[in-house]
């Protein structure tokens, strides 16, 4: 058993190490905020390429999400990635839709709200 604690502490230390090196700019935040920029500088998806990976993001961290933004900071991480995520959410690619619906956006505005977004942080 004694061996036992010392492997945990073992596992701790390398823990430890870890931890003291961990690139802090690879958070899935910053990732999604690099994948938005890739968006916008339009090397890298559709834009309903886009609203899907927003979308799937949300899924895979919407507790987190939900639970922690904060509602009186506009530039909270969680915050910001649920104001992406309101945007992409009203994007149509049907140019028909969005000039009927008031709720829709197309590519365009879906660009203008993001590069507004992003020039707040």
């Amino acid at each position: 058993m004694n061996s036992y604690i010392v492997d945990d502490r073992l596992d701790l230390e390398e823990l430890c190490k870890q931890i003291d090196t961990y690139d802090r700019s690879k958070t899935p935040y910053n990732s999604f905020i690099d994948h938005t920029k890739d968006f916008l500088s339009g090397n890298s998806m559709t834009a309903k390429e886009y609203c899907n990976y927003v979308d799937q993001f949300w899924v895979d961290h919407e507790e987190d999400l939900e639970y922690s933004a904060d509602p009186n900071d506009r530039n909270d991480e969680n915050t910001i990635v649920s104001r992406i995520w309101e945007l992409a959410d009203r994007y149509d690619p049907c140019d028909e839709i969005v000039a009927h619906d008031p709720y829709c956006i197309n590519e365009e505005q879906l660009r203008e709200g993001l590069e507004e977004i992003l020039g707040a942080i």
